[in-house]
């Protein structure tokens, strides 16, 4: 399912995946590990009626750029997820001081009171 939230749109689509490292379009996609292909075998458009319009307010810094590294995300860092990261991942964690979930938390609802605090300004 493919949902547009900045112009309320929805598209569900059936098919077979299939996931390739060698794919030729891996080199269009900065960082890009692995490439879906999708055979499609039914399409539907569905009813936007339910789906809340919203505005994207900026990009994620954790969208590849070429030419920029990607920051490394803090919930890679969680003690009890490093250990499941794949392993170039796990490396990068294990060089890094580990969190725990409460200072996890702790950071998303700082970032939350610096937004709310942006926006109401």
């Amino acid at each position: 399912m493919f949902i547009d939230f900045e112009k309320p749109n929805r598209l569900r689509i059936s098919g077979e995946a299939s996931v390739m490292r060698d794919d030729p379009l891996i080199s269009e996609y900065p960082q890009a590990q692995f490439v879906v292909r999708v055979a499609v075998s039914e399409l539907f458009l569905n009813c936007p009626r339910y789906i809340p319009k919203l505005q994207r307010v900026s990009r994620s810094p954790f969208v590849p750029v070429p030419g920029r590294e990607t920051p490394f995300p803090n919930w890679k860092q969680i003690d009890f997820v490093r250990d499941t990261l794949p392993e170039r991942d796990r490396r990068k964690a294990l060089e890094m001081p580990a969190i725990d979930i409460t200072d996890y938390i702790r950071t998303i609802e700082r970032s939350k009171s610096r937004k709310a605090a942006l926006l109401m300004a």
